[in-house]
């Protein structure tokens, strides 16, 4: 299984002068990014779980399957940020994760 790796700065100026800003919005997108990839990975074996009568998920289950990603993808994406790092992208991408979960 392939990481997502910390991207890389330059030692330029270009490199060094980067915002803060800038690099949070670049780290939330690395991880919905890698989130996406060990959802999907993952989702199959979650939604296999739970236990359906007919075509249609309830959206009780549905919500409590969209929980169970976000909590069972949390260690495996983006292992080399912080845990705060990770808090910050997963606040930032919360809505975007649920959508795509749906």
């Amino acid at each position: 299984m392939q990481r997502a790796q910390p991207p890389e700065l330059g030692v330029t100026a270009e490199g060094t002068s980067k915002d803060q800003a800038g690099l949070a919005e670049e780290r939330s997108a690395e991880y919905f990014e890698a989130w996406k990839r060990v959802a999907e990975r993952d989702v199959h074996a979650i939604f296999a779980t739970l236990p359906v009568c007919g075509p249609t998920i309830p959206d009780e289950m549905k919500e409590e399957a969209v929980d169970l990603i976000h909590r069972l993808t949390w260690w495996d994406t983006c292992e080399h940020m912080s845990d705060d790092e990770k808090i910050e992208a997963c606040l930032a991408n919360s809505e975007a994760m649920d959508r795509y979960a749906l």
